[in-house]
């Protein structure tokens, strides 16, 4: 089981109503295709994005 920042992505189809092919995503070739490194890299620039916010308000530094 996949787990993304505490959600695991079972939940996460679940909440967003996706479907997928599960017997797909049992093996590792459809995590190699080119859209997950890309996914990978949007996922994680949003929270990095998400984290220096919060730390920018607790700082009180506003952006310009």
């Amino acid at each position: 089981m996949v787990i993304l920042d505490g959600i695991s992505l079972t939940d996460l189809k679940t909440m967003t109503d996706v479907a997928g092919n599960p017997e797909e995503e049992r093996h590792t070739d459809f995590y190699y295709q080119p859209w997950a490194q890309e996914a990978v890299c949007r996922y994680f620039y949003q929270k990095i994005q998400q984290k220096r916010a919060e730390l920018d308000s607790a700082l009180g530094i506003r952006n310009q």
